[in-house]
Parts: C-alpha cells; sequence; structure tokens
C-alpha cells in the first residue's frame, strides 16, 4: 500500500505529465512542416497553438516566462522585476497558468511559480533569429 506522500506524488506526476504532452504537440506545431511524414493537426490543435502565441504576446509575460526559466519566484519577486503592481502580475500569471505554461505551489501565505513547460524557453532563441533576420534585411 501506497503512503500519502507516494500517492501524491503520482498523481501531481501524472497530471504534470499530461499538461506535458498536451502543450509540447502545441510548440511543435510547425516542426514537421518539411518533413515527408507530415500530418495536418486539427484545427483545434492550432486554436490551442494560438491561444499560447496569445498568451506570449505582452512584453510583461514574456519577462515573467524568461524570470521563471532561472528558477521559481513567487509573485512578489516578480512584481519587483517587471516593475508593476501585484495585481498586474497576478493577472498575467493567471493567464500562463491557464494555456499550460506554468504552475503554482501555495507555500504558506505566498504562492511560487514555475515553468510548467521548461520548452517554452526555446520562444527566446525563435524571437533573436526573427529578429536578426528582420535587421539584415533593411
Amino acid at each position: 500500500m501506497q503512503n500519502y506522500d507516494d500517492m501524491l506524488f503520482n498523481e501531481v506526476a501524472l497530471a504534470e505529465a499530461q499538461l506535458f504532452t498536451r502543450t509540447q504537440c502545441y510548440f511543435c506545431l510547425f516542426s514537421n512542416m518539411t518533413s515527408e511524414h507530415y500530418k495536418p493537426r486539427s484545427l483545434g490543435e492550432y486554436r490551442a497553438g494560438a491561444d499560447i502565441f496569445k498568451a506570449l504576446g505582452h512584453s510583461s509575460r514574456l519577462l515573467i516566462v524568461d524570470a521563471l526559466a532561472h528558477g521559481e519566484r513567487c509573485v512578489a519577486d516578480l512584481t519587483q522585476f517587471i516593475g508593476c503592481d501585484a495585481s498586474t502580475v497576478s493577472n498575467h500569471l493567471s493567464i500562463l497558468r491557464n494555456v499550460g505554461l506554468i504552475a503554482d505551489e501555495r507555500r504558506g501565505q505566498q504562492v511560487f511559480y514555475r515553468l510548467a513547460t521548461p520548452c517554452v524557453t526555446k520562444v527566446f532563441a525563435c524571437l533573436e533569429e526573427v529578429r536578426a533576420t528582420r535587421e539584415n534585411h533593411r
């Protein structure tokens, strides 16, 4: 018989695995476009991918993702880092959490946030490449 901690760990691990599997396919939407094994995605998958891109479509949310790429943070840390009030940061965190990019954990009176899908940090390399390409074509 499993003890409570093992059961809780297994439930959390299962939930995180399901979340990772769901979001992983969204970030790989265009990874196989040139492949001979290309299979079109469903409209629902493209909509889900668009929701993720919308969530990343604000500079403060990109700052949050970048900060969380370096380790978990509480709202107070993120508020100071971004320079917004706590309610604005909480709204941004809610948007990122709703699309499965971040996860939270309550510890006493504080809530700590971390990336639920570390692959999201690959978007920064993509953004840099797009920016460099745009500058080279000017």
